[in-house]
């Protein structure tokens, strides 16, 4: 069975969001950065912004950390 978590980082505080839709990650062999592209679920408690740092595993791996934009 395949697990994935996406975290997001809004200053010290840390989200681990409801996500709605499948998750879709692109890479390029050489000279472009990687896309990871997911909706998440708003609710109260939920803050982020551009610019906030977002990491996905798959598997315990972390296999992408970039920023949100």
């Amino acid at each position: 069975m395949i697990s994935s978590e996406i975290l997001i980082q809004n200053g010290s505080t840390v989200f681990a969001p409801v996500i709605e839709e499948d998750i879709q990650w692109e890479t390029e062999r050489k000279n472009a950065p990687g896309k990871l592209t997911f909706k998440v679920v708003k609710d109260n408690t939920i803050n982020f912004t551009e610019g906030n740092a977002v990491r996905f595993a798959v598997n315990n791996t972390n296999i992408f950390y970039r920023f949100c934009f």
